[in-house]
């Protein structure tokens, strides 16, 4: 009844790809009478940092009803993470970000696929990290000798939770021809909100043979209640977890002449963290970002702080160097967005979520130093290395022995990275940055003030509802805009 064939493929040193077919069976006496089988591969890119997982149905039936669609899953970590998971495809507004997306069939079953009569239901459901859309369709078409039949109805949604608000795009019509002559249609497209109030607005046209109607509707009902979760606190929740152990951490400088070296602690529960004088602590959350207004976090509104910053620190009075240390944040988790920007802003932003704190050189105070001979001997012991007998040796695969040579240390050696980075034409002649964001007035594309550039759009859309705070009359002189649109002064 159930059946499942894999292969697996694991690349050296360590993608992996898994391939199969899943097929289930329900027999009757003479054939089947439902058969669905799936074709799918999943991937584990550590070089790209991407899990992928697509699946299709193929020669899939219920009696007589065929069955078709495509899934995909995207999980994506590391300096740019994101979430995609789809039965179906995506709402029509979304674009998807650049991951390798095939064109995705909808879910549907067939129910009739014939010259003269079809009827067809398709889905979809996506769950990214900014939405949640699904949709469906049916469709049906009559066409007999005298008179033909055809229509439609289908819908797309998008919901928010909290307030919970859903919106869904309808359209449906529904048309009788006889004898190639248009008898009757009806057509409505129209926009259904709620609940409370609900909303439906749209447009509506009757034809009959030559006469036409038309209206369009906007209409409001329902008591207005508050959907919303209540508030919640999260200063308190930020402390906590700037507090908690596991968000500290330690690392010594690479441009530094340390002087010593820290002997290795035995690791236990009550193990001390170990700071060198001339390193630095990184306290790391990813609860909320800093700098930047925030309005709720996940689906509650913020009763108390609006933003959270750590402008300095201290240690007995000494202040510390303090540098930001940027993380991976959902925008739509923290900010209030429209359907239109959940679906168009990326799926995640780099925001600072920590700090890292050290002190300047003029700080560090040591002791004298200590000059010491140490005197050493060498001895070497060389041994006739043994031959492996006749017969028993075989030649490593050409492409094998290739992929292995990136890994040894004669190509990790810092005079073997410089010879091979010397032949490569586009080596350290052209680098990639990350996009920036400006503030620039809509006249010209002027940068308004300092700082000329943000990191995300986040913080450059935080600096600015701080500046028309201050001044309403620049909410209609400012915009946003990507760093290389920007003009010079």
């Amino acid at each position: 009844l159930i059946s499942l064939s894999l292969g697996l493929i694991i690349e050296i040193p360590g993608n992996i790809a898994i391939l199969g077919i899943l097929k289930i069976s329900l027999p009757a006496e003479q054939f089947p009478i439902v058969q669905i089988q799936v074709l799918f591969v999943g991937t584990v890119d550590f070089d790209k940092k991407m899990l992928t997982f697509d699946a299709s149905l193929y020669e899939s039936f219920i009696l007589t009803m065929t069955l078709e669609g495509d899934m995909a899953v995207r999980l994506k970590w590391g300096d740019k993470p994101d979430f995609i998971l789809t039965a179906g495809g995506f709402h029509p507004s979304y674009t998807p970000p650049p991951l390798a997306l095939p064109t995705l069939r909808r879910i549907a079953i067939n129910i009739l696929n014939t010259a003269i009569a079809k009827i067809r239901v398709e889905c979809y459901q996506a769950i990214t990290s900014n939405t949640v859309q699904f949709g469906a369709k049916a469709e049906l078409f009559f066409d007999l000798s005298a008179c033909s039949i055809k229509g439609h109805i289908g819908f797309d949604a998008l919901f928010q939770f909290s307030p919970f608000h859903f919106i869904i795009e309808l359209s449906a019509s529904f048309k009788l021809s006889a004898v190639g002559i248009d008898v009757m249609s009806v057509r409505v497209r129209m926009s259904l909100e709620g609940p409370t109030p609900w909303r439906a607005k749209g447009t509506g046209s009757v034809s009959l043979l030559f006469f036409d109607i038309e209206a369009d509707f906007d209409k409001t009902w329902g008591d207005s209640k508050n959907t919303s979760l209540p508030d919640i606190s999260i200063l308190s929740k930020l402390i906590e977890e700037l507090n908690k152990k596991e968000q500290w951490s330690t690392s010594l400088a690479t441009n530094k002449n340390n002087l010593v070296t820290l002997r290795k602690f035995e690791e236990t529960a009550s193990t001390p963290l170990i700071l060198h004088p001339a390193g630095s602590l990184l306290i790391q959350q990813r609860f909320i970002p800093l700098n930047v207004n925030i309005t709720k976090v996940g689906n509650q509104k913020t009763s108390d702080i609006k933003k959270a910053t750590i402008p300095s620190a201290s240690s007995n009075g000494i202040p510390l160097t303090t540098t930001y240390i940027d993380e991976n944040f959902a925008r739509a988790q923290y900010q209030d967005l429209s359907d239109a920007e959940k679906l168009s802003k990326a799926s995640f932003e780099k925001l600072p979520g920590g700090v890292i704190l050290s002190m300047t050189s003029a700080n560090i105070q040591h002791g004298n130093m200590v000059r010491k001979n140490v005197a050493y001997e060498v001895t070497i012991i060389d041994k006739e290395p043994t031959r492996s007998p006749k017969g028993k040796h075989k030649n490593i695969p050409g492409k094998i022995f290739t992929h292995l040579l990136k890994g040894n240390s004669v190509s990790k050696s810092p005079l073997s990275k410089k010879q091979a980075e010397a032949l490569q034409p586009f080596s350290e002649k052209m680098n990639v940055y990350e996009e920036g964001f400006a503030l620039a007035f809509q006249s010209n594309n002027k940068a308004f003030a300092t700082p000329l550039t943000f990191s995300s759009e986040m913080m450059a859309s935080s600096y600015l509802q701080d500046q028309v705070a201050a001044n309403p009359s620049l909410k209609k002189e400012l915009h946003i805009i990507p760093t290389f649109e920007l003009q010079e002064s």
